[in-house]
């Protein structure tokens, strides 16, 4: 599965703010713990803008592999993981950034006036289900079985 689902109506609120965002030049923040989707939901809005690992671009920037001018938009996963934060962020300012990160910064969010939260799985309960039957689904075409498989899954 390589779609952000949107069964939910947070999810469904979320993939509409991206959308209607990405077009405006202004860094934008997705927030989210590990596996709520924030790269896939970026992917599916952004399909053609170059993607990097914050932490490799910040190396690539002090070891003066690359020229940041190239870029005029930029998707940034793992914000968090960057060391020098302040520094970072002041060599990306003539760039429009989309950029993930799994925690909350005051240093982080000055850079980024919109900021998307996306909440666990065990709060989108239609995300979940959805998921788990896909799930559940290609495990049948690959067992090639017709019957019914419950998984008792409780996300509480």
């Amino acid at each position: 599965m390589k779609k952000f689902i949107t069964q939910s109506l947070s999810s469904q609120k979320i993939l509409n703010l991206l959308q209607s965002s990405v077009h405006l030049p202004i860094n934008i923040l997705v927030v989210g713990s590990s596996g709520v989707g924030k790269k896939l939901l970026i992917k599916e809005v952004l399909p053609q803008t170059p993607i990097l690992e914050a932490s490799t671009l910040e190396q690539k920037l002090l070891d003066k592999k690359i020229n940041i001018d190239e870029y005029t938009k930029l998707i940034l996963f793992n914000l968090d993981e960057v060391v020098n934060k302040q520094n970072f962020l002041d060599k990306l300012k003539d760039i429009t950034v989309i950029a993930t990160s799994k925690q909350h910064s005051v240093l982080i969010e000055n850079y980024f006036p919109i900021k998307i939260d996306i909440l666990p799985l065990k709060e989108r309960k239609e995300d979940f289900n959805y998921i788990k039957q896909y799930y559940l689904d290609e495990a049948k075409k690959i067992y090639n079985t017709k019957d019914d498989i419950d998984l008792n899954i409780d996300i509480n």
